[in-house]
């Protein structure tokens, strides 16, 4: 049993922050003094109702004792209550100070005259556990929940055996699976073959970029073309790339396609099926930008040899420190027009500026002073783009039915919603809507803001489905691969949930695995195979463009 003076030395000289008590350490002699924190702390008022657990507090600290009614009992006399107890202990005893507070002695507060009075909303009262709840790690309990997944009984009772093996693949075993996927899967610009009738549907902005392309290719010009396409969501970007991109690459015959799609993102790149700027350009993710080897160099010259037209979509993305990195790489790429922004290529710059920023990296219409050499350069070559398309029509909401809910997006996009927009939109909140309605969404796309909120979804999700689960494990490969993050991977974890499978018809069976392969540049590979979802396609409209 640990004495009241034991304690108090322990927790003043010692860092006992370790669970394991062999690994606890004397505090430096440097060290700042420790400031304690009791919770709860009761009211050291004898006229309080919680004086007398302020007592038991206090005789705690100083006594020792193996149940709390033991308190009462001092120098073999048992008292009524603690606060009599604690009163002769006060009088008879002498103990080191606890720092839980004098009795019925004020705690310090400042100097009323000293301050400015301010007014305040009364405090709402919490529980006490609300409030040591608050004074916890900010450790989200959706984590914590997703990481008990595999360890539930109902997912050590199922037999995992039938799932060994399923979908193994020879080349993995034999260590040459990704080789043979490269091989067979060779990275390309084509996209669907669409019909030249197709091109009728663009609106007549969408014609504007589309004829001044097609026209600049079929001419065979060398002018550079620096174009501007903007327009809000929903007004047929992505439906517009992938026609051009169609056409020119029928227009280049037996040739590689001429244009090239490419994103800040690679959720933007996989929409209009392009690549990353990153990846495209070997680009520096968090370090300083440095230029290509010549084996690098000669890599991207080869890939883009027959590349014309270099689309960026998802501009609103993309700082004036990567546009300058994008320049500065191509001028590399293509040294024969070094002089010359971009190498000589032609930009498309597609997206809305009332869209995502980019993240620590100043917009590209930035107009205050700079002081980085990068974003300076990349202020000028934004600037040289000089001819802009604005694409105003709203073609993922067609019909009269749908005006109003066209005109609040138009409002919300220039933050000027009306009372009638408002309305429009307020009669949509969960809270208003049936539960049939609400059910109808179980199925939809869900934007988060944070990752936590994420996993909290995922983790309900798997615990409604009521089917064994089993934590995925990523192979790792390299030196400091299994300590890299989520953000050094691609985003690919080191561990994720899945359901095992069912065979009941219609069932979706899930197999997933990460191979994290951890070097400089941290290249990293996932696959998932699932089976039993409906596939749905679009040809032909501008509403979808072939979607899952």
């Amino acid at each position: 049993m640990m004495t009241p003076r034991l304690l108090g030395y322990m927790i003043t000289n010692w860092n006992t922050s370790k669970r394991d008590g062999t690994k606890w350490t004397r505090w430096g002699r440097q060290a700042k003094p420790r400031v304690l924190y009791y919770f709860p702390r009761y009211s050291s008022n004898r006229q309080h109702d919680q004086y007398d657990d302020f007592c038991r507090v206090k005789l705690m600290l100083a006594h020792p004792h193996r149940d709390p009614n033991q308190l009462r009992k001092v120098n073999g006399v048992e008292y009524a209550s603690y606060a009599l107890a604690a009163e002769f202990c006060y009088g008879n005893h002498q103990h080191p100070d606890d720092y839980y507070g004098t009795p019925n002695t004020d705690e310090r507060r400042p100097d009323p005259d000293q301050f400015e009075r301010e007014f305040h909303e009364p405090d709402l009262v919490e529980e006490d556990w609300l409030e040591l709840a608050r004074q916890l790690p900010d450790c989200p309990p959706s984590q914590e929940a997703i990481d008990l997944l595999g360890r539930r009984d109902i997912d050590i009772q199922y037999d995992w055996t039938p799932h060994v093996g399923r979908y193994a693949d020879p080349g993995i075993v034999q260590g040459d699976y990704w080789r043979q996927q490269i091989e067979q899967d060779r990275l390309d610009m084509d996209v669907e073959d669409l019909p030249l009738e197709v091109r009728d549907t663009l609106n007549p902005e969408q014609r504007i970029v589309y004829d001044t392309f097609v026209g600049h290719f079929q001419c065979g010009s060398e002018e550079q073309i620096l174009l501007h396409v903007d327009g809000g969501g929903g007004t047929g970007k992505s439906y517009m790339i992938k026609v051009l991109s169609s056409h020119l690459q029928r227009l280049a015959g037996d040739r590689p396609s001429p244009i090239w799609r490419a994103a800040p993102t690679g959720v933007a790149s996989h929409q209009i099926m392009g690549t990353t700027l990153h990846s495209l350009l070997r680009l520096p993710v968090d370090r300083a930008f440095t230029e290509l080897s010549p084996a690098d160099a000669n890599a991207i010259q080869k890939k883009l040899r027959d590349v014309r037209y270099l689309v960026i979509d998802e501009k609103s993305m993309l700082g004036l420190r990567q546009l300058s990195w994008v320049d500065k790489r191509l001028r590399q790429v293509f040294p024969g027009r070094a002089a010359d922004f971009f190498g000589g290529m032609s930009i498309i710059l597609v997206g809305d500026f009332f869209q995502l920023p980019p993240v620590a990296n100043k917009p590209l219409y930035f107009d205050g002073p700079l002081k980085d050499l990068h974003e300076v350069s990349g202020q000028a070559a934004y600037r040289a783009f000089n001819h802009t398309v604005f694409l105003k029509k709203v073609e993922r909401q067609q019909g009269d039915d749908q005006a109003g809910f066209r005109l609040a997006l138009e409002e919300l996009r220039g933050l000027r919603l009306s009372i009638e927009s408002w309305k429009l939109l307020s009669q949509r909140v969960q809270a208003k809507l049936s539960q049939c309605e609400v059910d109808k969404f179980d199925t939809t796309l869900r934007i988060y803001s944070k990752k936590a909120r994420v996993n909290e979804y995922n983790y309900d999700h798997l615990v409604r489905l009521k089917q064994p689960a089993i934590q995925v494990m990523a192979k790792n490969i390299g030196n400091g691969a299994d300590k890299a993050t989520s953000e050094q991977a691609g985003n690919l974890a080191g561990q994720f949930p899945a359901r095992g499978s069912t065979h009941t018809p219609r069932e979706a069976r899930l197999l997933s695995w990460d191979v994290r392969v951890y070097t400089e540049a941290v290249p990293t590979y996932s696959i998932v195979r699932h089976y039993g979802s409906q596939v749905t396609e679009h040809h032909g409209g501008q509403d979808g463009d072939g979607s899952v």
